[in-house]
């Protein structure tokens, strides 16, 4: 069933690729594909039923991208998302590329653990979207920090454009931030956005 599921996305998520110029949509749903029957045990499956309730289609193609590969990586992976959401109050592009990096940055902290896990819920309040991203870190103390001094961060080559590019998007929406902090051994990174009036 679930490789089943994502079959019927394939080709979707590739033209979003193609139309957007990004290459590692196009990447990450061809890995996918291959990978996708290895995490096919009964007891392990991951439930990709509750993205449904993300009504923008590219939002939803990014996220399912990362939580396969979340998977392939053997990591524990969670989805909460209580209500439907039918608009991000950014532009797609922006908000797939924050969500992106965040999602990176929680998946390569957990890989250093013993027990790597991942979890994301998208909120929906009365005035705001919050954006709840954790995951496990071999970070032992109480930590808060900046998003841009995660230390998985620098492991990857493009960090630096990853970090203009995060940047860029957070001095176009005033009413958009993020944040990030460590508490337990877990990684907690927010996106919230404040809906405009």
């Amino acid at each position: 069933q679930e490789l089943r599921q994502l079959l019927t996305t394939v080709s979707s998520r590739l033209k979003i690729g193609i139309e957007q110029n990004d290459i590692s949509i196009v990447r990450l749903t061809y890995e996918g594909i291959l990978n996708a029957e290895k995490n096919n045990a009964k007891d392990d499956r991951l439930d990709l039923t509750c993205l449904d309730k993300l009504q923008v289609e590219a939002i939803r193609h990014i996220v399912l991208a990362k939580l396969i590969e979340a998977k392939n990586k053997k990591l524990k992976v969670e989805v909460s998302i209580p209500n439907c959401i039918a608009t991000f109050f950014l532009e797609v592009v922006d908000f797939t590329k924050l969500l992106s990096f965040l999602l990176d940055n929680a998946i390569e902290m957990s890989l250093e653990t013993k027990q790597p896990c991942l979890s994301i819920a998208f909120l929906d309040q009365n005035h705001k979207l919050v954006i709840v991203i954790q995951s496990s870190t071999k970070q032992g103390q109480d930590d808060s920090q900046s998003v841009f001094a995660i230390p998985a961060l620098k492991k990857r080559d493009d960090w630096q454009f990853d970090l203009r590019n995060v940047t860029t998007i957070l001095n176009r929406y005033d009413y958009l931030t993020i944040s990030s902090q460590i508490h337990d051994g877990i990684l907690t990174q927010l996106i919230e956005i404040a809906k405009p009036d």
